[in-house]
């Protein structure tokens, strides 16, 4: 197959959807937990069911030769374990101060995609994903002054495509025991980055993108969405290609290689906002062109939080993603 056509990619305008933010949390004094894989997050004053969080190994799926489609429901996750608190700062990058472009870059990725076998047949009625994530907790004192805390998630997630599945989620802070949640949803009922299959032509998939982030917020509206597609959904191989070109339509900066927080290597691409108070990061699988990480980072204080800056907002790790037939 080609790559997807190079069109400038169109954008429409939507209705904005919230993304949380930590200049926000600074003017308003409202509790936030960062995004969690495409969805704002504040603390609430209840709690639902809750039960002692376990911790599973990492094992390897089974394949069948004959499709290439796992045949075992086992999670594929990388077996370096992921750190009990995160690393403080931000990732590292080959070219920190970098100014070229990455849209040279992205170009030979699609082509690179683009060119890959095509993906196996569907392999299973649900998507599965594993997905972790570091959010910032950021509380607004009588002072005025927010302090800010880590809080960790780890989610998995199975999707039918009627919007049925179930949804796993532990939550780790620093003031509380780890606690896991199970949720099942009918028909129609699970949450998504996306109601459609992601659009294999640029300039429609811009506008579905534009449904999640709206471009008017400015180009990091691409790296946020492609976290929340790959979050709540599996791209195959066509699809991957034209997230890419979107991306590649976008005013985003090359930073080179970069390893994510369980030693995966990549090459990232990022925006940062006008204002010079966040940077948005994408660290890509060089081989797949599949996000392996996504950071929000607050770059400088934007007015009435405690330090130190720069500090990571959001960190989201994709771990695994892959069709089965077992919810479970």
């Amino acid at each position: 197959m080609t790559a997807p056509a190079n069109p400038q990619t169109t954008r429409s305008s939507a209705p904005r959807r919230r993304w949380a933010s930590v200049t926000a949390a600074a003017l308003t004094g409202v509790v936030v937990l960062g995004v969690a894989g495409g969805i704002a997050i504040t603390r609430s004053s209840t709690t639902s069911t809750v039960a002692p969080a376990t911790s599973a190994a990492a094992s390897s799926a089974v394949s069948n030769p004959s499709t290439g489609c796992p045949t075992a429901t086992a999670d594929r996750t990388p077996a370096a374990p992921a750190p009990t608190r995160p690393p403080t700062g931000p990732t590292v990058v080959q070219f920190p101060h970098g100014t070229e472009p990455a849209r040279p870059h992205l170009r030979a990725l699609i082509e690179q995609v683009s060119a890959a076998p095509s993906d196996p047949p569907d392999c299973g009625r649900y998507a599965y994903l594993h997905v972790r994530q570091w959010a910032a907790d950021t509380t607004i004192g009588p002072d005025g002054l927010g302090t800010t805390q880590t809080i960790e998630f780890d989610y998995r997630r199975w999707r039918a495509d009627d919007g049925s599945g179930r949804v796993i989620t532990m939550r780790d802070e620093p003031a509380a025991d780890p606690a896991t949640t199970t949720e099942d949803f009918p028909a129609g009922g699970l949450p998504g980055a996306l109601s459609a299959p992601v659009n294999t032509d640029p300039g429609l998939l811009s506008s579905q993108i534009n449904d999640i982030q709206p471009w008017e917020n400015g180009d990091q509206a691409g790296i946020r969405a492609t976290a929340e597609i790959y979050g709540w959904h599996t791209p195959n191989r066509d699809q991957r290609a034209t997230i890419l070109a979107v991306l590649r339509d976008s005013e985003l900066i090359w930073r080179g290689t970069a390893v994510d927080r369980v030693g995966r290597a990549g090459v990232a691409v990022s925006f940062d906002s006008d204002n010079g108070v966040s940077r948005d990061l994408l660290i890509l699988d060089p081989a797949t062109g599949e996000p392996l990480a996504y950071e929000l980072v607050t770059l400088r204080n934007p007015g009435k939080l405690t330090g130190p800056f720069p500090a990571v907002e959001d960190y989201q790790l994709f771990l695994d993603h892959h069709r089965q037939h077992q919810l479970t």
